[in-house]
């Protein structure tokens, strides 16, 4: 599977013209340079990247019925 697709790959590159190739190169380079650029200001903690957790917020106002908060309902029912 992947040797068809890296024979596949290399015939539709025999259409390209070599400058094209070249400037995509460029570019991968550029893009590997700006990476390891960013990696190393993390590293040395200069730069601090957002971290996105996927946990949602916990809701922290109290259930209310009857104007009591649900808490005081029930220590008022215990007792």
């Amino acid at each position: 599977m992947i040797e068809e697709k890296r024979i596949r790959i290399i015939s539709e590159l025999w259409h390209v013209s070599e400058s094209v190739i070249d400037n995509i190169l460029a570019l991968m380079e550029e893009n590997k340079n700006t990476t390891e650029k960013i990696d190393e200001s993390v590293r040395n903690g200069k730069l601090k990247l957002p971290i996105k957790t996927g946990k949602q917020k916990v809701r922290r106002t109290p259930i209310k019925g009857e104007g009591k908060p649900l808490s005081e309902m029930i220590i008022e029912d215990r007792r």
